[in-house]
């Protein structure tokens, strides 16, 4: 802690090695004096002049936050700052005794390791498991029954039929008078004598 610089003073300094007072009759061009001596904190071993309640600024702050006073802490000299209590890290100390990145690996829950090194968790021994993959749906263009990939096998004992007519999905099966007819005039409109010819048909 760094006094007033004026002789007999012994006030905290505030700027330019002088306290508060001094500094004020020193920027208001007057000749700098003493200064009627100012009560001190009432906490014991504490120089600083009363604030408030008997107390100076620093132990009535801590009164108002928390409702009980304690030691003050010495300040450090500018540009010290106090390191990491993790060994070896001698980053600046930022809270609980920790610096910033170690302070974020406790919070997560594990083990304080130096800054920069990998997490490495051990192999699983368990085989991976297999993933069940449903067979792809391809839409079909055929119509409905038309799926199979192999003909219907002829019954034993089937007779085949001498018109040569089949049904769509291969069974045979012997048309009707009526059918014959259909199927001979439909050919001799569409000019399809030859076709009715090697089919058997005679055109109505």
């Amino acid at each position: 802690m760094t006094v007033c610089t004026y002789p007999g003073c012994g006030q905290i300094c505030k700027a330019k090695g002088l306290c508060r007072s001094h500094y004020r009759q020193q920027a208001a061009g007057r000749e700098l004096r003493s200064l009627p001596p100012l009560p001190l904190c009432t906490m014991d071993g504490c120089p600083r002049p009363i604030e408030a309640k008997g107390l100076c600024r620093t132990h009535y702050m801590q009164l108002r936050r928390s409702g009980k006073v304690g030691e003050i802490r010495q300040q450090l000299p500018k540009g010290a700052y106090v390191v990491c209590s993790f060994e070896g890290c001698g980053r600046p100390h930022h809270t609980r005794g920790l610096c910033g990145p170690h302070r974020l690996q406790e919070q997560r829950g594990g083990p304080l390791r130096p800054i920069g090194e990998s997490r490495r968790y051990p192999s699983s021994t368990k085989p991976a498991k297999a993933k069940l993959t449903k067979p792809r749906k391809t839409a079909s263009t055929l119509p409905p029954g038309w799926e199979a990939t192999k003909p219907a096998k002829a019954r034993a004992g089937a007779s085949v039929n001498p018109d040569n007519s089949t049904d769509h999905i291969g069974r045979v099966r012997r048309l009707e008078p009526d059918e014959l007819a259909l199927a001979s005039r439909l050919l001799a409109r569409h000019a399809a004598a030859d076709l009715a010819e090697m089919l058997g048909l005679v055109a109505a």
